[in-house]
């Protein structure tokens, strides 16, 4: 890989990076208006769910992140 697609890879783990953090603020986010809307059974398990779905797009984008730096051997 020459310099310059080294350094296009680098700015799209940042990106990937980015994303990861979102996905964790977003994630907290849920999870406050869980404990906030308790007393609404069904607003609590949609949030509940949608805390749940970006744990999982957060997993996905870190792994994601692990083999792309791994791949390119980025540090």
């Amino acid at each position: 890989m020459d310099e310059k697609q080294k350094q296009k890879m680098i700015k799209l783990l940042k990106v990937f990076k980015i994303a990861v953090e979102e996905e964790r603020k977003t994630k907290v986010l849920y999870k406050k208006m869980q404990k906030v809307v308790s007393v609404d059974k069904e607003c609590s398990i949609l949030f509940e769910w949608l805390a749940n779905e970006e744990v999982r797009h957060e997993e996905k984008l870190r792994e994601k992140y692990k083999f792309l730096k791994k791949e390119y051997e980025i540090d």
